[in-house]
């Protein structure tokens, strides 16, 4: 899907037309061809992964729902956990290394390794990789004005790795 179509897929659906989804996708007796059965596939995976889903996610969360639903709910609820903290402690990375903090760096750095263990290999088949795509091809300012803050960051990220 393309981003502007995945923008259109979260702001198009309420929590109501989400459970539909789930609905029509996990019942055993509704009749899908293979390919509405991948539409819906892609329509839950964008929207689990969505900024969004921390607003939907509560809604889907009510006991009254059916238990598919409500484990839509919790699983892109933790999903976009993730997300977010991922986000933030790259941010603080990335910050305290232009303002030199060598302490909070490894702290942070020890933080974000325990999240890339945790998200390989189930949620991230690929994470070195993009750890390493993240920091040499960041459209950060900074970075791209210290590119080698951003090799520092990983090689930080690879040295600790192991020992977590």
């Amino acid at each position: 899907m393309s981003t502007m179509s995945n923008v259109n897929v979260i702001t198009n659906y309420s929590a109501e037309d989400i459970e539909r989804i789930i609905d029509n996708f996990y019942s055993p007796t509704c009749q899908l061809s293979i390919e509405q059965r991948q539409q819906l596939n892609n329509i839950l995976e964008t929207l689990q992964y969505s900024t969004l889903a921390w607003n939907f996610s509560w809604k889907l969360l009510d006991i009254n729902k059916s238990g598919s639903v409500q484990f839509f709910g919790a699983v892109a609820l933790y999903d976009n956990q993730i997300q977010q903290l991922f986000q933030q402690l790259i941010q603080r990375l990335i910050f305290y290394i232009s303002i030199h903090s060598k302490q909070i760096i490894i702290k942070l750095t020890v933080a974000l390794d325990h999240l890339i263990l945790h998200m390989i290999p189930d949620k991230w088949n690929n994470g070195i990789t993009s750890i390493i795509n993240l920091f040499t091809k960041s459209q950060n300012e900074f970075l791209i004005q210290h590119p080698e803050k951003g090799h520092l960051i990983i090689l930080n990220i690879l040295t600790i790795l192991p020992e977590e």
